[in-house]
Formats: C-alpha cells, sequence, structure tokens
C-alpha cells in the first residue's frame, strides 16, 4: 500500500479523494469511519506499507511481516489490540535529517484506544533491533492537536540506541558515549506545528559506566540526571535557538585520569557556542596534574597530592573565568614546586589557599630546604591570575 504526494500536496487515492458531488452533504472521517468494530478481526501479512510527502520532506517505508488485531467499540470511541511484527526501513518527518528506525526489526503487543479523538498505545514492551523498550504515546488530533512519547529502558545500550535516531543526532552525539548498560527514559512533546522543535527531556542513571565526553575520559561514573533540549533565557538560554541544553546532575563521582571528582550537584547550561557549568566540586589527585588541567606557567608542581574543593559557575571554555569566578580551598600535601621566573625549587609540606570571591589567603610550611631550615609563611594574594598563567597585563 504506497500513498504518496506530488509537490501540490495532492495524494494519489483516487476515488478515495475524490471530490463531492453538488448536493452531497455526507461526511467521511479516515481516522474513525462508519464501520462496525466489536469483535472485528484484521489480519494482514507480507505487506508493505509506504507513505511518500515530498513536498514536506516525509517519508515512511515499513514491511508488515504480520498484524493480527481485534477491536472493540466503546462508549467513547473503540479499542484495538494488536500483536505486531515489521520490518520498519525508515520513518523519516524530515528527510534532510535522516530516518528514524532506520533498518529495524520491530515486535510487540499493542493496545490503542480511540477516546473521543484523542489516540493513546498503552504502555507495553516492543522489541526494536533485539533490544526491548517499554514504551507509550498520546496523540491529539484537530485544534488541540500533539503528541506525547515515552520510551524507557532499564538496560539501554548507547550504541543500540543511538542505532535508531536519525543519521543527523548520530553524529551529534558520536561526541559522547557510555559503556555497558544503563537506566534510561524519554519524553518527546510535540504540538505538530512545522518548523516547531519537540521538548525533549531524557533522564539517565549510571552506576559505574564509562563515559566520554568530547576527548575527555571518564571511568566508573557514579550519577543520575536529567538533559533538556530547553533553556529559559532567565539562564541564557537564546529565543528561538537549537542550541539550547540544559543538564541537571545529582549525586556524581567518577575519575577523570588519575583525578577523582565529586559533585553533589550539578548545572550545565548549552547555548551556541559555549557551555556552562554551575557546581560545588570536590577534585582530588597528584599535584603535578594542576599544570596541565590549569594551564599553569610560573608555578609548576611536582611529587604530591592536592584536593580542591570549590564552587564553580563559569564558561568551561574559560580557564581564567573559572579560576576568577570560583570560591573554595586548595590544598597540597608533600610537595614541591618550581618557580620558573626565579628559577627556584622548594618543598612544601603544606600549603592552603583559601578564596572568597576578591580576597585570597594563603597559610604555607615548607619541607626542609638544603639549608636544613623550614619556614611557615601566611599572606593574601591581590591578584592571583598572573601567579598561574602567563598574563603580563595583569601582572
Amino acid at each position: 500500500v504506497y500513498i504518496s504526494s506530488d509537490s501540490s500536496g495532492n495524494f494519489n487515492l483516487g476515488l478515495l479523494n475524490k471530490e463531492k458531488e453538488p448536493g452531497d452533504t455526507s461526511t467521511f472521517n479516515w481516522l474513525n469511519p462508519e464501520i462496525d468494530w466489536n469483535g472485528m478481526e484484521v489480519r494482514l501479512s507480507n505487506l508493505d506499507l509506504a507513505f511518500f510527502r515530498p513536498d514536506r520532506n516525509k517519508r515512511m517505508v515499513v514491511h508488515l511481516d504480520s498484524l493480527l488485531t481485534k477491536t472493540e467499540r466503546t462508549l467513547r470511541g473503540i479499542t484495538t489490540d494488536s500483536e505486531l511484527a515489521a520490518f520498519v526501513s525508515g520513518i523519516a518527518f524530515n528527510t534532510d535529517k535522516g530516518k528514524f528506525l532506520e533498518k529495524s526489526a520491530l515486535s510487540g503487543q499493542l493496545k490503542i484506544k480511540n477516546d473521543k479523538g484523542v489516540w493513546s498505545l498503552e504502555q507495553t514492551d516492543l522489541r526494536i533491533r533485539g533490544e526491548t523498550y517499554t514504551c507509550a504515546a498520546e496523540l491529539k488530533t484537530g485544534v488541540y492537536k500533539g503528541l506525547q512519547l515515552r520510551v524507557e529502558s532499564p538496560v539501554a545500550h548507547y550504541d543500540s540506541m543511538t542505532g535508531l535516531l536519525p543519521e543527523e543526532l548520530r553524529e551529534e552525539l558520536k561526541k559522547y558515549h557510555v559503556s555497558d548498560r544503563f537506566y534510561v527514559s524519554a519524553n518527546i512533546c510535540s504540538n505538530l506545528v512545522r518548523g516547531d522543535e519537540p521538548e525533549i527531556d531524557i533522564g539517565f542513571t549510571l552506576a559505574g559506566n564509562d563515559v566520554r565526553i568530547n576527548e575527555f575520559p571518564f571511568r566508573e561514573v557514579h550519577t543520575r540526571g536529567v538533559f533538556v533540549n530547553q533553556l529559559a533565557t532567565a539562564e541564557g538560554g537564546i529565543p528561538g535557538s537549537k542550541k539550547n541544553f540544559r543538564i541537571e546532575l545529582d549525586t556524581s563521582r567518577g575519575h577523570q585520569g588519575p583525578l577523582s571528582l565529586r559533585m553533589p550537584r550539578a548545572v550545565v547550561r548549552g547555548v551556541v557556542g559555549d557551555t556552562y557549568l554551575e557546581a560545588p566540586i570536590r577534585i582530588t589527585g597528584p599535584a603535578r596534574e594542576i599544570n596541565e588541567r590549569v594551564g599553569t606557567e610560573n608555578f609548576i608542581f611536582g611529587p604530591g597530592r592536592f584536593s580542591l574543593s570549590t564552587r564553580v559557575n563559569a564558561s568551561l571554555n574559560s580557564m581564567p573565568g573559572i579560576i576568577q569566578s570560583s570560591e573554595g580551598k586548595l590544598t597540597l600535601l608533600n610537595a614541591r614546586v618550581l618557580y620558573k621566573p626565579a628559577g627556584v625549587s622548594f618543598p612544601l609540606r603544606s600549603l592552603v589557599l583559601n578564596k572568597r570571591g576578591e580576597d585570597i589567603r594563603f597559610k604555607l610550611e615548607s619541607g626542609e630546604l638544603s639549608t636544613g631550615f623550614d619556614f611557615e609563611m601566611a599572606g593574601k594574594i591581590d591578584n592571583i591570575l598572573p601567579l598561574l598563567l602567563e598574563r603580563p597585563a595583569d601582572s
């Protein structure tokens, strides 16, 4: 069964779509035709279904291996119980962006209700490409048209899930990866208005998974959170932008290289060309990692350990901005520090640096020097950036 339109939107329905004769006042609703639904049974097998609408870049092709449907009429509409086995060649709501479910086997039980023009798919388990997803949906037609879709899996696989998405989204998601299986749920809400982006929120829970974000790998990540493809203007969102997003994380911990990271909560906000992080963070690891992570130019840290407890609210693309805006406490223990401008290296038994806004105070206890002496020092730093980074203008 092939339904197709030309560039003007006229379909190949022939007599099924012919204009009424003058004086013909009869009506026919294809979504609810005058049929006796009670006990009706429909069996289909080995049937191709296709819908083409090139003027709106829509293309949907499905092969039905088998479909058994039983229907009943209710006081408010109809109910159908179906058993489906199919192969989806692809479902494209916009052919420029690619196809959903491309080359995907699909099977399961479907219970669909029509309640006064509102179609709903009751929660059910569907097998898609060998993976099980719990799905539910609601479709409204008419003036208040809209679509709500929920998909959930407690044992989702990242590669399997992204394989169900259009090519454009798959390319975007190549920036990220999650190993092993994890819990995920996705809610999609659309007003079905051409040009309007659907609202999407994705909840997830990671329990010791390895994660890659761009070129940064993280090990043994534990977290739960929600991704939303919207960002309020009060949080920096750009009206109408498709690049807005917001991620809220709760109770996160993991490892990045030799560093251990913990965030009791965090908010990541994305706009065109920039990403912002607002979170309290605790980081521990080898002191020498500070050199690479911060990009220090003047103080070079050697052996030893550090811990950093701070609160960040800045762009992740600006290390100077993170240093200036963050507040917290940095502790180094049993470290050795080289001050490059003077070519001086000295041991540190401990260094504690507290930063509150522009108020930066430190307390230093040296290790034993070559002369046999050690010393203690405490004080205040007026401008920390020139000490860490090569910024002559700030000196």
